[in-house]
Parts: C-alpha cells; structure tokens; sequence
C-alpha cells in the first residue's frame, strides 16, 4: 500500500492502493483509516507511451501523486464529482471516480487497526498537451 505520509510516488500503468490514516481536516473528518484505489494511465492508452510521455510524467510525478492524493483525501470526507480535470505545467489529468465493488471483500489491516476500503476507486488518465514535447526534449 502507498502511504501518502511516506512520499510514495504513483506510477504509470500501475494500481496502487493509497492508505489514508483517520484525521481532521478543516474540509471535515476522516473517522477511520481507509485505502483507495487508484490508477494512472497514459491518455490515449497505450502499451507503449512514447520518450517524451514518460519523461513528462516522471518531471511531475510527484506533483501529480500530491494533487492526487488531495483529490483522494477531499472525496473519502466530502464526496465530490465523478470526474475532475486538473491542468498542469504541459500535460492534463483527468480522474474519473468509479464504484469499487472488488474493495468490499477486502480486510484490511494497518498492523492491528483495521482499514476500511473506500467505495470508490479512481482511475486518472495522463496527456501531453500539444506543444510540450519540443520543451521536453530541449530540457
């Protein structure tokens, strides 16, 4: 599991369960720690994303994984729209929140506390915006 306080990065084409401890937020409260699914794509996907797409995720890996886990976070205390658009230096993410039914079977365990699943995962694709990749390379 990927712990935010940790600074895990998410990574491309790989689903990662994201645990959040219980907290206050001034947003609200998180009564019990929860795990949430998620998972980055390229956009369109590919088996295979070019040069310029990986470098380009992997210069904003860990702001995107920090906005994410916002995102996440914000949702699990006040759920939010089933789709957001976040636009960064040169590229677009869009999450698209769905119901997590595999996560009811789930028991989960931080050592001896229990973790809830989340009823939602989400799944975020990644895109280049047009005119990045002659930046890229230039760097």
């Amino acid at each position: 599991m990927s712990d935010p306080e940790c600074g895990d990065l998410l990574r491309l084409d790989e689903t990662t369960l994201v645990l959040f401890p219980a907290q206050t937020r001034e947003s609200g409260v998180l009564r019990e720690s929860t795990v949430v699914q998620v998972m980055v794509h390229m956009e369109p996907h590919s088996t295979s994303p070019t040069l310029e797409e990986v470098a380009a995720f992997y210069n904003a890996q860990e702001e995107i994984t920090i906005t994410m886990q916002m995102i996440l976070l914000e949702n699990l205390i006040n759920p939010s729209e089933k789709v957001v658009e976040i636009e960064g230096d040169g590229y677009m993410l869009i999450g698209t929140k769905k119901e997590w039914s595999y996560g009811r079977q789930l028991e989960l365990t931080w050592g001896k506390e229990e973790v809830r699943a989340a009823e939602d995962k989400w799944v975020f694709s990644f895109s280049l915006i047009k005119g990045i990749d002659e930046e890229i390379t230039k760097r």
